[in-house]
């Protein structure tokens, strides 16, 4: 088996062990299954199926959800994240092993495939992590004043703009969702950027708005800087 049951049980109380166990897999499927592929797809005949979507993928992928039901569930999202990010490198390992672009657009569109990606939640998790996000910039007051209020070119030359502990909140935040060691999956960033992005727009109309007398350009520079 690719993942025995006893792989299973101790992969639940530890993401250690379940990087491990993928790694392993990762390692026995480099050693006896990939290096003989090309020969056993040229034997089959050009008109056959490409094998890592027709039998490779879809015994392993099988394997994974039947037996490691706890990987997927999106209610812990640091775990989430991890097991998302461990799981990622077994499908970039296949992927990297497809002959051509054929092969890959097989591969990433085969039903097994398909049934794969929609095991994974990524809907809730994005929402939790950005109530997360939302409780953080509300808990630091990053949009909020007082600002301190910038007058004119030359003053705003002079201050630091991370001095100000809304920026400076803001910019930690943007640090945080961004990080792909912690927070950011490259399957969400268009969601992960715009939050960002959002965020950045909030900072910056609170900033206009708290910052009485001066002149907008005057704050967005400070903030540029």
């Amino acid at each position: 088996d690719a993942i025995t049951w006893r792989d299973a049980s101790a992969a639940k109380s530890s993401a250690e062990t379940t990087e491990r166990i993928f790694a392993r897999l990762i390692a026995d499927l480099e050693s006896s299954v990939f290096v003989a592929l090309p020969l056993v797809q040229r034997a089959l005949g050009r008109d056959a199926a490409p094998l890592l979507a027709s039998a490779v993928w879809p015994a392993i992928g099988d394997t994974v959800m039947k037996r490691l039901l706890h990987f997927f569930a999106p209610g812990l999202p640091n775990k989430f994240h991890r097991s998302f990010t461990i799981a990622a490198r077994l499908v970039a390992a296949l992927e990297a092993k497809c002959a051509s672009a054929a092969e890959l657009r097989a591969l990433r569109t085969s039903p097994d495939m398909v049934l794969w990606r929609g095991k994974w939640n990524l809907d809730t998790y994005h929402e939790m992590r950005k109530h997360e996000m939302d409780g953080r910039v509300k808990a630091a007051g990053a949009l909020q004043g007082p600002f301190k209020p910038v007058t004119s070119p030359a003053d705003a030359e002079a201050i630091k703009p991370f001095s100000v502990p809304q920026f400076h909140a803001v910019l930690q935040e943007l640090r945080t969702i961004l990080d792909p060691e912690r927070v950011f999956l490259f399957a969400l960033q268009h969601r992960f950027l715009r939050d960002a992005c959002e965020l950045v727009a909030q900072l910056i109309d609170a900033a206009v708005a708290g910052c009485s007398g001066a002149a907008p350009l005057d704050v967005i520079e400070v903030m540029r800087n």
